[in-house]
């Protein structure tokens, strides 16, 4: 079972125009999550090679 959220109209047209076709909000979100991730993951390896 999902969840509703709201959002602004604004926030709905960012993430139709990120998606592919046929893929859901919520695909849409994880995959924007996963790849913060990644890109954080990587900005603390640089912030660590700096150090050394």
């Amino acid at each position: 079972m999902g969840t509703t959220i709201q959002i602004d109209k604004k926030v709905r047209e960012e993430l139709r125009n990120r998606g592919k076709k046929n893929q859901t909000y919520s695909e849409i979100i994880n995959d924007l999550l996963r790849n913060s991730k990644k890109s954080s993951s990587n900005s603390d390896k640089l912030d660590e090679k700096m150090v050394m």
